[in-house]
């Protein structure tokens, strides 16, 4: 599976959606489209209300998959105080899953809440793309803006997934689409940081940077050049 491949539009008639838990996932039909939506992805008898609410990802089964599929992780945008989760159109319909998550906003909490929410997000992924048919050792990430950001410094900084004793490395790729690689401005607002100051420390994926990472593509807009067109 290519890092980013070329993305075609949806062309499909019949797409399943389902809810979590309707049916198991050795049951799931390998022919059709598949939307399972609101899976719960952090478990524990701790969870309070909100994350119970925030806490889920979407997975999208493509048509025709054959067992060993790639997978695709995407995280939305929002500066961390904003957004939901969907399943980009110009992935859809490909030979990989796509995963969609939800995470925890501010100002409800602060870092490092939604930082561990893409990462038990990530580590779900990981435990159980298998049970759909995927291959967990073809998992690539990506995100756009606040997405973008999230998806790197849980790449980058190794101790995020070793909660759940995952290394990052595993993963087969990482893209950044307009994601900041210096702490988040959310972040530096939470710590009475003025946003127009850039500070890169512990929270920062620059800080993290090593030459034993993922492979890693950074796609920014040019001022005076246009809008990027993101996912």
């Amino acid at each position: 599976m290519q890092m980013i491949k070329r993305l075609f539009p949806l062309g499909l008639l019949f797409v399943l959606t389902l809810q979590a838990e309707t049916l198991l996932p050795e049951a799931l039909p390998m022919r059709e489209e598949i939307i399972i939506n609101d899976i719960l992805y952090r478990s524990g008898e701790d969870l309070t209300p909100y994350m119970e609410e925030m806490c889920r990802l979407d997975l999208y089964l493509p048509p025709d998959r054959k067992a060993g599929f790639g997978t695709v992780i995407f995280i939305h945008s929002g500066g961390m105080y904003t957004g939901n989760k969907y399943i980009p159109e110009r992935l859809r319909n490909q030979d990989y899953a796509v995963v969609a998550i939800n995470y925890r906003l501010h100002p409800k909490v602060k870092a490092p809440a939604y930082i561990e929410d893409a990462a038990a997000a990530v580590a779900w992924v990981f435990q159980n793309i298998e049970k759909y048919g995927g291959d967990p050792d073809r998992i690539v990430i990506t995100g756009v803006s606040a997405g973008g950001y999230l998806a790197s410094l849980i790449t980058l900084d190794k101790s995020w997934l070793a909660t759940y004793e995952i290394d990052p490395d595993r993963l087969r790729g990482l893209a950044s689409v307009s994601g900041q690689s210096i702490t988040h401005f959310t972040v530096r607002k939470e710590m009475g940081i003025p946003t127009q100051q850039p500070i890169i420390d512990k929270w920062a994926p620059l800080f993290h940077v090593r030459k034993d990472a993922p492979p890693h593509s950074a796609h920014h807009r040019r001022p005076g050049v246009g809008t990027l067109r993101t996912l």
